[in-house]
């Protein structure tokens, strides 16, 4: 496993150290915050992007990511899992904390779990970009294993009214409410 730069970073232990004697929460902005400021001061990137693939199984009008998931053209141009996890130890070796896994639609690739869990393993704060709509118990129960840091979940509107109008949407707002309560737990609410 690759040993995160910030442990590397002059004065990190002295810094960690103080701020878990002062702080009572978990609070992880400051953190967050000091793991920036080391990285800019160092020029390291500490933030990375995987687009893991074009194809998307919603045909959303003002979406530029809208190859179709059979699109066998589209797939074989891919990177394979084993290139993103070589991309992904460069970037770790050289800075990167934080990463966020998108696409299209990142759960059409069928070896997205050859990638997620080593890199979860590297101690990435992995973030995925999903439109929700294939995540079933299975996948969720996957994901629980080893939850990513953040989930988004692109939605155009909070109701089945103010949605996005188009065919692939009605049955999408329900279903995507239920499978975003699969995997995530509920955080305690800041004092």
């Amino acid at each position: 496993m690759c040993k995160p730069f910030w442990t590397r970073l002059p004065g990190w232990d002295s810094w960690h150290h103080e701020h878990c004697r002062r702080s009572t929460t978990s609070d992880y902005a400051p953190l967050v915050r000091e793991l920036h400021r080391r990285a800019a001061i160092l020029r390291q990137p500490v933030n990375g992007t995987f687009e893991l693939t074009e194809r998307c199984n919603l045909t959303c009008r003002m979406c530029y990511v809208y190859q179709a998931p059979s699109d066998r053209v589209r797939r074989a141009t891919e990177l394979s899992a084993a290139a993103w996890l070589e991309m992904a130890h460069h970037a770790v070796d050289n800075g990167m904390v934080f990463l966020l896994l998108t696409g299209g639609e990142v759960f059409l690739r069928p070896d997205f779990f050859e990638l997620y869990t080593p890199l979860t393993r590297m101690g990435l704060v992995v973030t995925l970009f999903t439109n929700g709509t294939l995540i079933t118990g299975t996948l969720a129960a996957r994901l629980a294993e080893a939850p990513p840091g953040r989930t988004e979940i692109t939605l155009y509107g909070a109701t089945a009214a103010t949605y996005e109008p188009s065919p692939a949407f009605p049955a999408v707002t329900p279903d995507v409410a239920q499978a975003s309560t699969r995997w995530s737990t509920p955080r305690p609410a800041r004092p």
